[in-house]
């Protein structure tokens, strides 16, 4: 395999977002120097979108396909970079002045990830409160797999707060069962070398009613697709350890704490009262993975959706998960939806 060319590949995937592509486009561009490259790829949009792209056929490689689903923009984005380390932008996000200069000298051959915060802002541009994920930059990879051995997930932001080395994809193999690109790569990223973390925003993150990602309702079958997605992300995990013969004594635990507290969720989206088969366990495994206010606060809303009239619950539950009804909760919102 030829080494890549250039230091950096930004890849924008696009779908009916005329409104912002352009702004994300550019955002990457005010900042692009010659060891850089920027790939759009339009999905198939049926709004003006591509119509916006094309304008920076001159500054970009613009890709257009017919429509095939996020995942499948990724990857064809990520087939024709050409740069050693690769970040997604989503098209309806923003690369903030002066980022690159910031990640720069963090694009190391020994690094594998670099996360970063995102700063949640609403359709206009308006910010909707503090940036999220809440990050430790002392984290180093080894007590990132800690966690991914004890909870089967560490603190990341969302797809546009992620560049990851290119090796991490090439042999990433099957994701169909994701509908985004960065669900077992970021868990297999500390096995593979450093992942830095930067605990300040250096994107925006647009908070809106037609985000691909948004938890705008938590409806059952929204939450059987994110316990499924949780679990077929360890097992690929364990999958390509085992390939790679990087950590052949890595195993995956009967309860997770993020499934129990789903699936207590499941039980109140479906109108039943959560039974005590369901809760004891998450409540035990809770206890395993968290301390101190987490583990109340986690555990207080389990409590609550169990005791409370399944009507109640439900409002309870949607205090917690929806941005657009109740603006207080956004920022807790966006970093439930990295998990």
């Amino acid at each position: 395999m030829s080494q890549p060319k250039l230091l950096l590949s930004v890849i924008i995937p696009c779908y009916n977002y005329e409104a912002y592509v352009g702004e994300a486009i550019e955002s990457v561009l005010d900042q692009m120097t010659p060891d850089m490259e920027v790939i759009v790829v339009d999905d198939g949009s049926t709004d003006g979108s591509w119509d916006v792209i094309r304008l920076y056929r001159d500054r970009a490689n613009c890709i257009r396909t017919e429509n095939q689903g996020q995942l499948q923009a990724y990857l064809t984005g990520f087939a024709e970079a050409r740069g050693r380390f690769v970040y997604f932008l989503d098209a309806d996000d923003v690369l903030c002045p002066g980022a690159i200069e910031i990640l720069r000298p963090h694009l190391r051959p020994e690094v594998s990830k670099i996360q970063f915060m995102l700063k949640p802002v609403d359709r206009a541009g308006s910010g909707l409160g503090e940036p999220f994920p809440k990050l430790d930059p002392a984290a180093d990879s080894g007590a990132l797999i800690e966690l991914i051995a004890r909870r089967g997930s560490y603190a990341t932001p969302p797809t546009s707060g992620n560049v990851y080395r290119r090796d991490v994809y090439e042999e990433v193999g099957d994701l169909s069962y994701e509908r985004s690109i960065d669900g077992a790569p970021y868990l297999l990223a500390p096995f593979l070398g450093e992942v830095v973390t930067i605990d300040r925003a250096l994107g925006l993150y647009r908070i809106h009613g037609t985000n691909v990602s948004g938890f705008s309702s938590m409806s059952a079958e929204k939450i059987d697709y994110c316990i499924a997605r949780f679990q077929n992300r360890l097992a690929h995990l364990k999958t390509l350890l085992a390939e790679k013969k990087i950590r052949r004594d890595f195993e995956l635990k009967a309860h997770y704490a993020y499934v129990g507290e789903l699936r207590l969720m499941g039980s109140v989206a479906r109108g039943r009262r959560p039974s005590t088969d369901l809760l004891f366990p998450y409540l035990k495994a809770l206890m395993a993975e968290q301390s101190g206010a987490p583990r109340l606060f986690h555990a207080a809303f389990a409590l609550l959706l169990f005791a409370l009239p399944a009507s109640l619950a439900a409002k309870v539950m949607a205090f917690r998960v929806n941005p657009s009804a109740f603006s207080g909760v956004r920022t807790r919102v966006k970093a439930l939806m990295a998990s």
